[in-house]
């Protein structure tokens, strides 16, 4: 398996990165093989399309990496929005019920960026 730290390095290093990324219910464990890459200055800015109820393996109902993708993002100093009109903030309790299959978000697509100082 390719790592995204690996295949980027620093090859980014003082640019302004924009990543679009729909891969499918692997957005943690991709997201995973880049910590040094989320420490980039300037930092990265993500749109990730991440779905929770639609799209998952045969048997599961829900995405199972839903909490610890946010959880990734948050650690990493980000803030996270949905990227439908207005632009919602998302905070841990909305992540924590659409777990659970409650009150889910209009879109599947979320935008994560780090505040500047």
């Amino acid at each position: 398996m390719h790592k995204i730290d690996n295949l980027l390095g620093d090859r980014f290093l003082g640019r302004k990165v924009f990543v679009l990324m729909d891969v499918e219910g692997f957005e943690f464990p991709a997201l995973q093989s880049a910590r040094r890459f989320m420490k980039l200055t300037p930092a990265p800015t993500f749109w990730v399309e991440i779905c929770i109820n639609d799209h998952q393996p045969k048997g599961r109902e829900l995405n199972p990496n839903l909490k610890n993708t946010f959880k990734f993002f948050w650690e990493h100093g980000y803030t996270a929005s949905m990227f439908a009109e207005p632009k919602t903030a998302i905070q841990p309790s909305m992540v924590e019920s659409w777990a659970k299959g409650k009150n889910l978000p209009p879109t599947r697509q979320f935008f994560f960026e780090k505040p500047s100082k």
